[in-house]
């Protein structure tokens, strides 16, 4: 009973929407998106050579 008491309290205590989460971390350059949709349209067309 005592450890269920204690569990009990551990949790009323300590909630998880209490933890501060972690820091961010930035994405490098290549892992980010292209600016819009319009910049990624236009890279692949220059792949492709459309006019």
């Amino acid at each position: 009973m005592a450890f269920v008491a204690w569990k009990w309290w551990d949790r009323q205590s300590n909630p998880d929407w209490l933890v501060e989460p972690p820091a961010a971390t930035e994405l490098s350059s290549q892992d980010a998106a292209p600016a819009n949709f319009d910049d990624e349209l236009a890279a692949k067309e220059k792949e492709n050579g459309a006019p």
